[in-house]
């Protein structure tokens, strides 16, 4: 399991990309991680703008437009990747997945520099989870 200066690299790693970026489609590739995805994730996350990054212990929050939190958390083996759509290979930003079949959430994003990129969640195991909320209360992972 990643600790925290590994998911606190991890948020400084994504930042610079995502900060500002527009959420243009999101690809759910099962209807699980370790927990099923929150109702409405895939409609809720498209279109809207990722206004900033931030790290609460082990958990990833990615805060957005519309007013709601993203929070991801790794468990053990999960990652995020980066790869320009023109590109078959992983950009130079994260090494590769070990396996495209454990790549569980695709997201096509409009960055202000680099334009469009995927933003990758892999994670073999499938300890990792995903949760969207309106006020940190509301996350039963944050109270």
């Amino acid at each position: 399991m990643p600790e925290l200066p590994e998911v606190e690299t991890v948020r400084r790693g994504l930042a610079p990309l995502v900060e500002g970026a527009r959420i243009v489609s999101v690809t759910l590739n099962r209807k699980d991680l370790r927990f099923p995805f929150p109702k409405n994730f895939k409609k809720e996350l498209e279109g809207a703008t990722i206004e900033s990054t931030g790290r609460r212990a082990k958990y990833l929050l990615f805060r957005l437009s519309t007013g709601k939190t993203w929070l991801s958390h790794l468990g053990m083996t999960g990652s995020f990747r980066f790869a320009e759509l023109k590109f078959k290979e992983p950009s130079r930003y994260y090494e590769p997945a070990v396996d495209e079949k454990h790549d569980h959430v695709v997201m096509e994003l409009e960055t202000k520099s680099e334009g469009r990129l995927k933003l990758i969640y892999s994670d073999a195991r499938r300890f990792g989870f995903m949760d969207l909320f309106e006020k940190e209360e509301d996350s039963s992972y944050l109270v």
